[in-house]
């Protein structure tokens, strides 16, 4: 392999705060309103479930994280100047669609790559990743960052099957 970086960012309370909340409902009421940082950590209870209708809306007053942000603009920035293919920049994120956080990166003059999972398993972010590496001409360089403890344990314990990959995993407060 011909040093090939990938550089995957989470979004939600990794690049930028945003007013949306996790909904726990019980019996169809809603009973709990959890930021990112509460989701990362929370365990269902008997009989709830999680509903993310307010992360499928355009972003709620969104405030970019400046030290993640100016990461993420260097590696944007790398990215154009190499030759096509050796870098790739992705925003992988949990939720459901891309329109918000694509709308939301336009209005301010970036245009990076979105993948939205609709998912809130961490395997599900290992597992994207995992596929960009395995591919034939895949990634030998990884750089990831997010805000959630899980999600980097699941990339870690993914990479332990691909131990010529280069790795930075960067958990942020």
């Amino acid at each position: 392999m011909g040093n090939k970086i990938l550089s995957v960012f989470d979004f939600d309370h990794t690049l930028a705060k945003v007013d949306s909340f996790v909904l726990i409902k019980k019996d169809n009421k809603i009973v709990k309103r959890l930021n990112p940082a509460e989701f990362a950590g929370y365990e269902l209870e008997q009989g709830e479930e999680f509903d993310f209708r307010e992360f499928n809306t355009m972003l709620k007053n969104p405030k970019i994280i400046k030290r993640n942000f100016k990461v993420l603009v260097k590696q944007l920035e790398k990215s154009r100047k190499n030759p096509r293919g050796s870098r790739k920049v992705t925003i992988l994120t949990a939720r459901g669609l891309v329109l918000p956080i694509r709308t939301f990166f336009n209005s301010i003059g970036l245009n990076p790559y979105v993948v939205a999972l609709g998912s809130g398993d961490p395997q599900h972010k290992a597992d994207w990743i995992e596929e960009q590496i395995s591919k034939i001409n895949g990634y030998d360089t990884l750089y990831f960052m997010d805000d959630s403890k899980k999600n980097i344990e699941a990339v870690r314990k993914m990479l332990l099957n691909y131990p010529e990959v280069i790795s930075t995993l960067k958990l942020v407060k």
